[in-house]
């Protein structure tokens, strides 16, 4: 029994006078076939993404806890918002742009907890009692944490007033 799909993936030959063959499908099952197949090409890319993103945090923070923990304690709040959403709303099916989520949530947790390390840095300038530092880092650091969340939320949120199905799927 042959497999069609690597057929297609391959494609017709480079020099052709008509058309080598013509390809019309739908269905679940070729559905499922293309979304795994995307996601097992890209495994490879969110393994260096992580490797990269677990580097820089570590140079930048120059703290391994951060670095090798804050990434992983992001990721947690996935398995978490899925089962709120299967809760609370009912969804129960998860598209293929929630995988995309992942590089996201990495993405923001790192930015988060960069934001925060940099004004604890920077509080050093202006405080020396531990209190009084956690204090001003809090109250400075949550100002700009909070801006560029809600800016980026509101760019996803924008994303489902779009006719496009994938964007509205990733708001």
């Amino acid at each position: 029994r042959k497999e069609v799909s690597p057929l297609i993936k391959e494609g017709p030959p480079l020099v052709m006078d008509e058309p080598f063959f013509n390809v019309w499908y739908e269905g679940s099952d070729i559905e499922a076939i293309e979304v795994k197949t995307a996601l097992s090409d890209d495994y490879i890319l969110v393994i260096l993404a992580m490797i990269f993103v677990h580097l820089y945090l570590l140079l930048h923070t120059q703290s391994i806890i951060l670095g090798l923990l804050g990434p992983v304690i992001a990721l947690i709040s996935v398995p978490f918002t899925f089962v709120l959403c299967a809760v609370g709303l009912g969804a129960t099916t998860v598209s293929f742009a929630n995988f995309l989520a992942l590089f996201l949530i990495v993405g923001f947790g790192a930015d988060v907890m960069l934001v925060y390390t940099d004004f604890w840095d920077e509080s050093r300038n202006y405080h020396t009692k531990l209190a009084e530092r956690l204090n001003w880092t809090y109250s400075h650091s949550i100002k700009t944490s909070l801006t560029t969340t809600g800016t980026t939320a509101l760019a996803f949120l924008a994303n489902l007033a779009s006719v496009i199905r994938a964007l509205r799927q990733f708001g």
